[in-house]
């Protein structure tokens, strides 16, 4: 990950462990992001300062996919969201920053959660659909 002050200046390589899609905090103090450890081959979420090079929190994520998921935080900024998948189903998951397990939101028998929001009043927005996708190409036959 890239730090680069506002003002602007050269980008500075921050040597924490948060990679894919990364979540500010509500009150913009910490940010959480996604970890992959290519030494032990498991997903973290990993929760650290702004000052900070390494985690402050760190939860080990089951191994369903949860790679491409987005991290939301609860309006509280207390716990993280995330949807985690099996086959072609995601269900969502809350851990709470204060530790413990994560547990289960919801429980979805089809279809993806393809994204997710907290509104500040404590209600969930979720985007669901299915696994494929058309690819559609139209092109215009007057400009061959």
């Amino acid at each position: 990950m890239l730090k680069v002050e506002s003002a602007g200046g050269e980008p500075v390589r921050e040597g924490g462990r948060l990679w894919d899609i990364p979540a500010i905090s509500p009150d913009g103090k910490r940010i959480a992001g996604r970890f992959y450890d290519t030494s032990t081959f498991q997903t973290s979420l990993n929760v650290a300062s702004f000052d900070g090079r390494e985690p402050e929190k760190s939860f080990v994520l089951p191994p369903w996919d949860s790679r491409w998921a987005r991290i939301r935080w609860t309006p509280d900024g207390q716990a993280l969201t995330y949807p985690l998948t099996r086959g072609s189903v995601s269900n969502l998951w809350i851990q709470p920053l204060a530790g413990g397990p994560a547990r289960q939101l919801t429980n979805f028998t089809t279809v993806l959660i393809r994204d997710l929001d907290w509104m500040p009043d404590n209600r969930l927005i979720l985007a669901r659909g299915p696994g494929n996708q058309d690819l559609v190409l139209i092109s215009n036959r007057e400009n061959r």
